[in-house]
């Protein structure tokens, strides 16, 4: 286990950084931190945590099972052997799956959590697997091929939901082989009712 230790200070949000639907009424600070290059970047952890702790009983199942997914499906260079063959297809060849950063998940659930409670929708826990595949869709553009009309998903670029402007964006690799495996799952189970 490796321990960063990073300098932060605390200072008032500027003007400049605009405030999202979730920013918390008493989050009046962001912090600065120190980067490799001897720069600093704005962090906004302690006003995602702040949000996170607030969330209702199905809106924390949606973000863990989608965190527990993405964890799932990589192997880590501290797991054991026997963990990491699970990703292996020959002797030490590990399968290149391509998934979302993490940056990517959190920021595509709290844009979904921000549409959830603009339109102050109501779901039940039957609705988990349907809303955890909106949250890899915010990941997603939609593609329509010119020629043929095919409607096709695409990685498209995760901006950061609070300080979008501080940080550069990622792009949602691997999130729309994701999201057809849940339109797949969903409709299998929609037969069999």
């Amino acid at each position: 286990i490796g321990v960063d230790i990073v300098p932060v200070v605390a200072v008032p949000w500027l003007e400049k950084i605009s405030r999202p639907f979730l920013t918390p009424d008493t989050s009046i600070v962001v912090h600065l931190s120190n980067t490799e290059d001897g720069s600093w970047r704005c962090s906004f952890a302690a006003t995602e945590v702040e949000v996170l702790q607030h969330l209702d009983l199905l809106e924390r199942k949606v973000f863990l099972t989608a965190k527990s997914l993405l964890s799932c499906m990589k192997a880590e260079p501290w797991m054991h052997r026997d963990v990491k063959n699970k990703y292996c297809w020959w002797d030490s060849r590990y399968w290149k799956i391509k998934i979302p950063a993490g940056f990517c998940l959190k920021n595509s659930f709290l844009r979904f959590l921000e549409k959830k409670r603009n339109n102050e929708e109501e779901y039940q826990g039957k609705d988990l697997l349907t809303l955890v595949k909106c949250v890899f869709q915010e990941m997603c553009q939609e593609m329509v091929d010119p020629t043929t009309g095919a409607h096709s998903l695409v990685p498209a670029k995760v901006n950061a939901y609070f300080g979008g402007d501080c940080e550069k964006p990622k792009i949602g690799e691997g999130a729309p082989e994701i999201v057809t495996y849940f339109d797949r799952k969903l409709q299998n189970s929609e037969k069999r009712k």
